[in-house]
């Protein structure tokens, strides 16, 4: 795929850059949120990086075999914001606290970008900070003066959320101001916290086995009042006859729960409207203020209330779903996507023998998902994430695959380019600051979502990808199967390697198995072994086997020591290779003995060859200054290529002409000057 050319000029008109940040796409909060902003933003000359935390263990309930190590990394993804240049932060920050109880605010703010922020939900998070609220305590109190003067409700219980959690306390004093105001006790044994999950089944059960008696349970989220469904059907309680329940939020699900469900509405496209306007007035003046939004009560039939209209609307809502209910059309195409991305990992493992293989099989398959653009950063080494450790990122990354549409680039890790903090625009293609780049003509901001990749404890990076808000989630999949494929990759690559020197090592024990450590020839095993190879590759041939050994080696070793012994059986060695014929296999069998084969061709007789070690040895007593003289003793024995099973009786052969042949040699192999 061909490299895009072009890079941002001097002099053209900078687009903003917005970071997003949320909890879990697996709430409604989060999703419902960004596509309201969405929606508002068309038009709007403002590219967004969407940073959304990674799932917490709650979203998972009671699967058992899940890594509880998985909460560990949940803050990083937002660290990965340094290196997109952002000019202006967008906080859910009590959506992202609801959605992981068990950190501390401190180490998420202090982290954050020096760049104004807009925090939702919450309005003193910073001093002097910028919000966009809706007016938690307003709506919640008005709901719970309703189950009092409208319903004559007096055992009110409430399912708070977390005890730490701002939107929770201000929600939670609504409820005993209401209950104060009105004369009723509040009584502690009558509050339970919950995580805002629809996994709080435990908690109510708790509050169920304090209070028979009570009549009405108040919920931080309409999230948790799921649990409060099932429990109360659980144990015979008729929500909406003897048992009132009111949420807050009013999110999807709520109006088709049964029955539907009264809550507070947070207006989620008027809180968008303000966002965008606060956003506005800050790229146009450089000034914004902070806004405060109206709570609406929603009446529905879990607090008691019967509306013949309402009643009548969901009749017909249940007869004929809308769009809030998945049709079948589209449950055939989430399942289908879900299996895709089951289906990527599998193809990326397949023919995946290095990063660049692996990098370039991702960009097809980002393609073959649907992906407009998609790019990939890696930590030039994983990290490694203690618990309760917040990891510092290098200053750094590789960018190491971007695709867009059918095109992209693809690297090995070692030589990707660098990207530093700041500067990812700069990198990648499709992802510009520049009006006249990036078309800000038409029609809107381009959203990219950051995906954090890691595995157990390691990190690895982030994915980013151009995505419509209902596509969040599906390649939140797909960045958890990217993830496995990059530990996957890894260990098989460590095993490839591990398997490399295991081969270089084996190979070195099999030389050290089959070879003479003095001379480097082949020992007894080493020459058996490789004699059958000689003879099978030169079939219908005759040949010759050769036992050869050294005259004398203990009169050298007396006379001049071992170490002239040694010389002298190294000397043997380089005479028989270099008399007997190319590749033919010779050994040190042991001691001074020695034993050799070839075949038989023109020059290459038993008498030449015996002649030539023979002449050989007589340039080595003319030309080499040794105080001995070196004598090679020499037994031949022709056999046939069918021979080859009966080796042992063919060097017998051999071995009685050698010793018929040792009767000539010298009597002392000492040089008489030597003695003088």
């Amino acid at each position: 795929m061909a490299k895009m050319e072009g890079e941002k000029t001097a002099g053209t008109k900078r687009r903003p850059v917005v970071g997003v940040m949320t909890g879990s796409f697996s709430s409604d909060y989060p999703r419902e949120l960004v596509t309201a902003l969405k929606d508002k933003m068309k038009g709007m000359d403002a590219d967004i990086r969407l940073y959304s935390s990674i799932e917490s263990t709650l979203f998972f309930g009671n699967y058992s075999s899940f890594d509880e190590g998985f909460d560990r990394h949940w803050l990083s993804v937002f660290d990965y914001c340094v290196f997109d240049d952002l000019d202006l932060i967008i906080v859910a920050y009590g959506n992202i606290m609801s959605s992981h109880p068990n950190v501390e605010a401190e180490p998420f703010l202090s982290r954050l970008p020096k760049v104004p922020v807009i925090f939702l939900g919450n309005d003193s998070v910073l001093e002097g900070g910028y919000y966009a609220v809706t007016d938690n305590y307003s709506g919640m109190k008005q709901n719970i003066d309703h189950l009092i003067e409208y319903h004559g409700r007096r055992n009110i219980a409430m399912v708070s959320g977390f005890w730490d959690s701002e939107s929770a306390q201000i929600r939670l004093a609504a409820y005993r101001d209401s209950l104060q105001e009105h004369g009723l006790p509040v009584r502690e044994s009558m509050i339970v916290y919950g995580d805002y999950s629809n996994n709080v089944d435990d908690v109510v059960e708790e509050l169920f086995a304090r209070g028979s008696e009570i009549d009405a349970i108040v919920v931080a989220n309409d999230e948790m009042c799921n649990a409060v469904y099932r429990v109360a059907k659980f144990h015979g309680r008729e929500i909406g006859e003897d048992l009132a329940v009111v949420g807050f939020d009013d999110a999807d699900f709520a109006e088709y729960m049964k029955p539907p469900l009264t809550t507070v509405k947070q207006d989620i496209n008027q809180l968008a409207q303000g966002i965008v306007e606060m956003m506005r007035s800050y790229f146009e003046t450089g000034k914004m203020e902070s806004k405060r939004l109206p709570a609406r009560c929603v009446r529905r039939r879990s607090c008691g209330c019967k509306n013949e209209i309402s009643e009548m609307l969901m009749s017909i809502r249940t007869r004929n779903p809308i769009n809030k209910y998945v049709t079948h059309d589209e449950m055939h195409d989430m399942q289908q996507r879900y299996m895709i991305s089951a289906l990527v990992l599998r193809n990326l493992l397949l023919d995946s023998i290095s990063y660049r293989a692996f990098f370039r099989k991702l960009a097809q398959e980002m393609y073959s998902v649907g992906a407009k653009g998609s790019y990939l950063c890696m930590l030039e080494r994983p990290i490694w994430v203690s618990e309760n450790e917040q990891p510092t990122l290098p200053e750094t990354l590789r960018l190491v695959m971007w695709q867009q549409g059918g095109r992209g680039e693809w690297h090995d890790l070692a030589n990707a380019p660098l990207i530093h903090k700041g500067d990812l625009a700069k990198g990648v293609p499709f992802v510009c600051k520049d009006e006249e780049a990036s078309g800000a003509g038409d029609g809107g901001a381009k959203w990219i979502a950051v995906y954090l990749l890691f595995y157990g404890s390691y990190q690895y990076g982030t994915l980013s990808v151009e995505v419509e808000p209902d596509d969040v989630f599906f390649y939140y999949s797909l960045s958890v199967q990217i993830s496995s494929g990059l530990r996957y990759l890894s260990l098989a690559l460590r095993q490839a390697e591990t398997n490399r020197l295991l081969e270089g090592k084996n190979q070195v024990l099999d030389f050290e198995a089959r070879h003479d450590k003095l001379t480097g020839l082949y020992n007894r095993m080493g020459i058996m072994e490789s004699l059958a190879e000689y003879v099978g590759s030169r079939l219908r041939r005759k040949y010759v086997a050769v036992m050869a050994d050294l005259d004398h080696l203990k009169q050298i070793n007396d006379t001049f020591g071992h170490v002239a012994g040694d010389e002298a059986i190294r000397s043997v060695a380089r005479i028989l290779e270099q008399a007997l014929p190319s590749k033919s296999p010779v050994g040190r069998s042991g001691g001074d003995e020695f034993m050799a084969a070839f075949a038989v061709t023109d020059g290459n007789s038993p008498e030449e060859v015996t002649g030539r070690i023979k002449a050989a040895c007589e340039r080595y007593n003319d030309t080499e200054m040794v105080p001995y003289y070196l004598g090679i003793s020499v037994g031949c024995a022709v056999f046939a290529d069918e021979d080859v099973s009966e080796m042992e009786a063919v060097f017998r052969r051999a071995d009685e002409a050698l010793y018929e042949d040792k009767k000539l040699r010298r009597e002392s192999v000492i040089k008489i000057n030597q003695l003088k």
